[in-house]
């Protein structure tokens, strides 16, 4: 996900910016950036601000678990420079002095050979205090098992039903596991989450439950917790009863007794299968986008380009870097008329898609066509704050009408310098073009007109009307007509036949030679 976020940086940069999760960039142990919602999350009033500060000076002296705030992060620091990343929770402090118990999940990248840490923050006090009461819960039942259990069967029985109602009612999953994986106790929340009753549960063992698709964790996760006293936090892939992966953020700790020896594991389990469906469909868009056959750029409201495609960069000609900061203008051609760009200045103005076509210039002066969609991008207040092109390189088919266009032309202009009177019919007998002799004929014995006059006449049907000819007309006529149909149907290559047309009260020879 890392690497795909440094190949598109600047197409996330939205997702940054407008995350309703907090995020922080910090390098040498400086903040160099941050989003809105760590702002409001820490009641900052701007980055300008917040930028001057260093992680310490929004820290309380000392943690929610006694530990002093400096030296539990400089721990942290370490063990995500050797593990790459970390998932902690830790209390901030705002602006007004008002804590703010956060879940911190944190990052080490590797950019030019300096470390920068990626801090993505989840205000969870409520969730934290819930937590913070289970566990302390449990880990109260815990001792007592090993210590006090004879003498203190009164207290044990009000914390048994105090810790009963918090581990019932929990909305996360709290399991209690032997050393070994098998099930001791679950809540509600677990049986909800894995869609097994207790009973059933109760008789497998949780390594059974792990997504077969993804690489085992849970074993080498229970036997590392011997040495983790603070615990193991990982996503971990589960099979759910009707069989379909669900996930889980996991975090297990081990539960030790008098003598040091673990008594039970205890997972507590966030559900965010569906954090990862929406992780695996922003991956699969990114993809889309990016592989997509038609030109895709993203640019802010000036037409700077912030985001291109492949397809883009290879009919520009130019480097993705080139293309980043610049202004499409950078395509212009100058053969775009004005009007395109008036008509698409308009519409944008009202916040309405555009539809047109620009002739630009690629890097190295070669000229394409472009049919572009421009669509307005707007933030969570409704504005407009980026515009989404979509082009489609209609080059080679300009180039093919033009050149259709200009076989039209030179038919046209071939068969008006024939002195034969000729005219194109199709297979329904409909004149689909005439040559100007024809035209001439038409015109000198008052039939018609212009070329227009004739498309779209049904020859055929024309040449028997018998309300317009009399029976001597009539008789050379459907033989016409039968000849030209021996012709269209493949029967015979040409037909020929001469008879006399009677035109205002005035006789002419006329030949018909019909050919397919």
């Amino acid at each position: 996900m890392l690497n795909i976020m440094h190949d598109n940086r600047d197409f996330y940069q939205l997702l940054f910016e407008n995350s309703a999760d907090p995020i922080l960039i910090v390098k040498n142990n400086q903040f160099i950036d941050c989003n809105a919602a760590t702002l409001a999350l820490l009641a900052y009033p701007n980055k300008q601000e917040f930028l001057k500060l260093a992680p310490s000076d929004i820290s309380p002296p000392f943690q929610a678990d006694g530990a002093c705030s400096k030296e539990k992060a400089a721990d942290i620091i370490a063990r995500t420079l050797s593990s790459g990343f970390e998932c902690f929770e830790w209390t901030h402090q705002r602006a007004d002095g008002e804590l703010v118990f956060v879940q911190v999940m944190l990052t080490v990248m590797v950019v030019n050979n300096e470390n920068l840490f990626h801090a993505v923050l989840r205000n969870i006090r409520e969730q934290q205090q819930l937590l913070s009461d289970n566990l302390q819960q449990s880990l109260k039942i815990a001792e007592l098992k090993s210590s006090f259990l004879a003498q203190q069967n009164k207290q044990l029985s009000l914390l048994n039903q105090r810790y009963q109602k918090s581990f019932e009612f929990s909305p996360l999953g709290i399991v209690h596991l032997s050393p070994n994986g098998h099930f001791l106790e679950v809540n509600e929340g677990f049986c909800h989450f894995i869609g097994y009753s207790h009973e059933q549960l109760f008789a497998l063992n949780i390594k059974q439950l792990e997504w077969p698709l993804c690489a085992p964790i849970l074993d080498p996760l229970l036997k590392a917790l011997d040495s983790e006293p603070s615990g193991i936090t990982q996503e971990i892939g589960y099979r759910h009863k009707n069989g379909h992966c669900i996930w889980g953020r996991s975090t297990l700790k081990a539960i030790k007794d008098a003598s040091g020896q673990i008594d039970y594991v205890l997972q507590l389990l966030e559900d965010i299968t569906q954090y990862k469906a929406d992780q695996q469909q922003l991956i699969k868009l990114s993809q889309a986008v990016e592989q997509s056959p038609s030109l895709i750029v993203i640019t802010d409201l000036l037409g700077n380009i912030e985001y291109v495609n492949a397809s883009f960069i290879t009919l520009s000609g130019y480097s993705k870097e080139e293309l980043l900061g610049n202004n499409q203008r950078l395509l212009k051609s100058g053969k775009t008329p004005i009007s395109t760009y008036e008509s698409m200045y308009s519409a944008l103005r009202e916040g309405q898609n555009w539809h047109g076509e620009f002739i630009n210039f690629s890097k190295l002066g070669k000229e394409y066509r472009v049919a572009t969609h421009i669509s307005p991008i707007r933030n969570e207040l409704g504005e407009i704050s980026h515009y989404l092109g979509v082009k489609e390189d209609i080059t080679e088919r300009r180039a093919l009408e033009q050149a259709l266009l200009d076989s039209q032309t030179l038919i046209t202009s071939i068969l008006d310098s024939l002195p034969a009177e000729i005219a194109v019919i199709n297979h329904d007998g409909m004149i689909i073009a005439t040559n100007q002799p024809w035209r001439d004929f038409g015109n000198n014995h008052g039939i018609s007109k212009s070329f227009h006059d004739w498309q779209g006449i049904n020859y055929l049907d024309h040449c028997t009307k018998p309300d317009e000819m009399d029976e001597n007309n009539k008789y050379f006529a459907i033989n016409a007509v039968k000849g030209i149909k021996q012709v269209q149907n493949g029967n015979v290559k040409m037909f020929r036949l001469e008879y006399p047309v009677i035109v205002r009260q005035q006789t002419s020879g006329l030949k018909c030679r019909s050919t397919r």
